[in-house]
């Protein structure tokens, strides 16, 4: 009786559990963000060659390269991911899931967000790079929940070059929040 498909599908299943257990190692606030991400195509085409990196300060932890169609993830709570979705010949989006959830919240442990992400086809005589990520996602306290962060610069294409120089995304600073102090201060001098 040949024993070699069945380690195959153990070793397979172990190697999962680790990288799972490498996302949701523990530390910080515990809990986690599960992502349920789609990457598409524009215009069809194979997905071989594309990728989902997950980078933390920086670091790859797990570049997810099969089955992008559909994919989950488990992000611990507490730190600042980038999702960096490539595949040659197509532009290069990243996405930055900030997973911090604020003391005082009624945090529940486990979150889920659904997102998809469509790679658009570069053209063959210019390459192009967006200058900063697509979009934050953050826990939004009034939601009790995580979402969108509408508020971040909207990223601009650039012509790629070898020298990767990028925008930093900056918060958003309300200004009616100015002028309503401002308006105070006016009104107490009267």
């Amino acid at each position: 009786m040949n024993r070699l498909p069945a380690l195959r599908s153990m070793l397979l299943v172990l190697t999962t559990g680790l990288s799972s257990l490498t996302l949701n190692a523990a530390g910080g606030r515990s809990g986690s963000l599960r992502l349920d991400g789609r990457v598409l195509l524009e215009e069809g085409g194979a997905a071989s060659g594309a990728s989902v990196i997950v980078l933390d300060a920086g670091v790859e932890l797990q570049r997810i390269t099969e089955q992008l169609a559909g994919f989950t993830l488990d992000l611990e709570l507490g730190h600042r991911y980038t999702l960096v979705f490539s595949q040659p010949g197509r532009i290069t989006k990243e996405l930055v899931f900030d997973t911090a959830v604020p003391d005082g919240t009624n945090a529940r442990g486990r979150y889920t967000f659904r997102f998809q992400v469509t790679l658009e086809a570069a053209r063959p005589d210019q390459q192009l790079r967006y200058d900063a990520p697509l979009a934050i996602i953050r826990f939004d306290a009034a939601e009790e929940d995580f979402d969108y962060d509408r508020t971040h610069a909207t990223p601009r294409l650039v012509a790629a070059t070898n020298k990767r120089v990028r925008r930093e995304v900056k918060p958003f600073v309300d200004p009616t929040v100015q002028l309503e102090s401002w308006v105070a201060s006016k009104r107490n001098e009267q």
